[in-house]
């Protein structure tokens, strides 16, 4: 079974205001639009009006206070999901989920994504300057854990940034190499999944 789950935290700096009632609809977008065996949770400090049946995850802190120096004050600041690369992460997250943006439209199977045998997979970017897209992201817990633990703030200021600062290369002790896979346009912005190889 897989686990499908999005974030929603309070970032009242944010230009964009989301609710419980976006992860009300983004959970029945996937409900109407997967048919593996699956659970849908929210990893979030914000419960209150989210629907029953959708698992609530508490937010984890971990890095919460690091800031992305290229992306302006009122961009979310998403290195607390680095949280998923953690050794222990199938302990918050289970062990195998994909975590997908809340700002999603899904027009179309989700089954041919997650059904498959890799232990990760990241949409690929738009650009070489940005070669990945972390809105979404499946995942066998524990596939990666030096994303986590290799991470250090320092490394936002020496190395570059890309849209999605998951994948930071710190001086080569990551090494990211991506083999392109083409999958159906269901899932907005970008068309294609790519797997990562640390």
């Amino acid at each position: 079974m897989i686990k499908v789950l999005t974030w929603l935290w309070r970032a009242p700096e944010c230009r964009t205001q989301y609710t419980a009632d976006h992860v009300n609809t983004w959970a029945d977008m996937v409900r109407r639009n997967l048919t593996m065996d699956h659970t849908i949770a929210c990893v979030t400090d914000m419960p209150e009006g989210i629907a029953p049946g959708i698992e609530i995850i508490p937010l984890p802190q971990d890095f919460v206070d690091v800031r992305i120096p290229t992306w302006g004050e009122n961009a979310p600041q998403c290195l607390r999901r680095l949280a998923m690369y953690a050794p222990d992460a199938a302990d918050r997250f289970g062990d195998r989920f994909v975590s997908m943006d809340l700002d999603v439209i899904i027009c179309g199977a989700l089954d041919p994504l997650f059904d498959v045998p890799d232990d990760f997979k990241i949409y690929k970017g738009t650009s070489r300057k940005r070669p990945y897209n972390g809105s979404m992201q499946l995942i066998t817990a524990g596939a990666r854990p030096k994303v986590y633990t290799e991470f250090s703030p320092c490394l936002l200021y020496t190395t570059e940034v890309h849209d999605d600062p998951l994948f930071v290369d710190p001086a080569g002790r990551i090494t990211i190499n991506l083999t392109t896979t083409s999958v159906p346009r269901h899932i907005t912005p970008t068309p294609t999944l790519s797997t990562l190889r640390i």
